[in-house]
């Protein structure tokens, strides 16, 4: 079982996530925290407990560029919940530190309060990046503190914005896949 929504964060073509402010990114990440929170403290029995009271799984999709499945324009997220949890990317406990561990400035893109964009040393393809919360396992967007919600919101309007420029920059239509999945870790 499942829903699929979107959100739509700018009536403007060009306005959303993608290079947002850091007011307009916060507003936009702190509108997903809440959907989130009311989809798994108000999902039903077919979805099952899935930690913290919550039911089911929430997953959050951006994509950018027709190549890679992105058919509309306008820019907007997509937001899923399932009765199954994601297997991709797999839920690896103790990826977040150890990423944190071999945060070296040569691998950190970008860090803001209480967030970092790393490409870590294993990544083997370009243009592959983590956010990286570096305080305690909160897994959940509406778990996150108002200030690390906003700063997660910023680094992802950064590196969405920087990854289309590179991508453009090459020639190429920017294309590429942001994916999320929250819970437990």
């Amino acid at each position: 079982h499942g829903l699929h929504l979107v959100q739509w964060s700018s009536l403007r073509h060009d306005g959303g996530l993608i290079g947002a402010t850091a007011p307009v990114a916060a507003a936009i990440l702190g509108q997903l925290a809440r959907a989130e929170e009311w989809l798994l403290h108000h999902a039903d029995a077919q979805y099952p407990a899935s930690g913290a009271g919550h039911r089911g799984w929430v997953g959050l999709i951006k994509n950018r560029g027709r190549t890679v499945g992105g058919s509309v324009e306008h820019d907007h997220q997509q937001l899923l919940l399932s009765n199954l949890p994601f297997a991709e990317p797999p839920a690896t406990r103790g990826l977040r530190a150890a990423l944190l561990a071999q945060a070296t400035p040569g691998l950190q893109v970008d860090r803001l309060d209480g967030v970092r964009t790393l490409v870590p040393a294993f990544m083997r393809r370009p243009l592959h990046a983590f956010i990286v919360h570096e305080g305690d396992d909160a897994g959940w967007l509406h778990h996150l503190p108002p200030t690390t919600l906003a700063s997660l919101g910023l680094a992802v309007a950064r590196l969405t914005l920087a990854t289309s420029a590179l991508m453009a920059g090459s020639g190429r239509e920017p294309a590429w896949n942001l994916v999320c999945h929250t819970g437990e870790g």
